[in-house]
């Protein structure tokens, strides 16, 4: 499940990329970049420590690990994920 954060009185925020990148497609997977790997993550592909819990911390290693790789790759160009927020803070449960 995912985590309401206006129940937690403050917003995490994702961003696919930093301002002056182009966010990347993903024509293998017909989803953005930053989509396919933000629901792999959210399934527990992001678990590092294998909790069942992906926390913000573990979200934003994650993409980062995974995205700017991915865009040189596919498309020869920089984008790097941005995450802003409490990096404790559960991001899903499965």
């Amino acid at each position: 499940s995912i985590v309401d954060p206006a129940k937690s009185g403050s917003v995490d925020f994702f961003a696919s990329a930093g301002n002056d990148q182009i966010s990347s497609w993903y024509p293998q997977k017909r989803h953005g970049l930053f989509t396919y790997f933000f629901l792999n993550a959210l399934g527990g592909a992001a678990d590092k420590n294998g909790d069942k819990i992906v926390t913000a911390s573990e979200m934003q290693e994650y993409l980062t690990d995974r995205i700017p790789p991915a865009a040189r790759r596919l498309h020869g160009r920089v984008q790097t994920p941005y995450f802003s927020g409490d990096l404790n803070r559960v991001i899903s449960q499965y």
